[in-house]
């Protein structure tokens, strides 16, 4: 898309402090280095819905509904201006939140920390003990379901296809066992 935007006016409008370490985390980890941060974000904009789902949430959460308008405006022209499927549903997400993929996603949690990865397939929700809380830094990884009033501790990964249905501490990797046979 050759369509210009104004990059200032879109940090002006968003809570500084999560938008500058959400676009900090998103650079980091796409590996685009020399260059100047308002191309590197029109960049980001223009090749990643997941981005533009993230800018999506962060200013329906903090911003006016005038700025709503004006950022799906600036979408109008994306065939795919958002990531489909994807369910964010939690008032407070801290900085520095990565989606990669992130479809057929639905995250409800109470809270989430800083520095939250999040992959596709994955669903965070309300169990018979309530809605869980995500520490900070982080990640889960695809077809994971976490569920229940628990909390998932700071520094923790979820494997890919885990079921977390009990807390998990800080500095933890959690998988599911592995597939066996149960029946031939």
């Amino acid at each position: 898309m050759s369509q210009q935007f104004n990059t200032d006016k879109l940090f002006a409008l968003l809570n500084d402090d999560y938008l500058t370490q959400d676009f900090h985390r998103w650079f980091t980890r796409l590996k685009i280095l020399g260059i100047a941060a308002e191309d590197a974000f029109q960049r980001c904009f223009e090749s990643r819905q997941e981005f533009r789902s993230l800018m999506n949430y962060r200013i329906t959460t903090f911003a006016e509904v005038t700025v709503v308008r004006e950022l799906n405006q600036l979408v109008s022209g994306f065939s795919h201006a958002y990531v489909p499927a994807l369910y964010l549903s939690c008032k407070d997400i801290g900085p520095g939140f990565y989606i990669e993929h992130g479809f057929s996603s639905i995250v409800f949690a109470k809270k989430i920390g800083s520095n939250f990865h999040l992959n596709q397939c994955v669903t965070i929700g309300a169990g018979k003990k309530g809605i869980p809380q995500i520490g900070d830094n982080v990640s889960i990884h695809c077809n994971s379901v976490v569920i229940s009033g628990i909390r998932v501790g700071n520094n923790s990964k979820v494997a890919a296809g885990a079921v977390v249905v009990d807390g998990v501490p800080d500095n933890c990797v959690v998988a599911s066992p592995k597939a066996v046979i149960i029946s031939r």
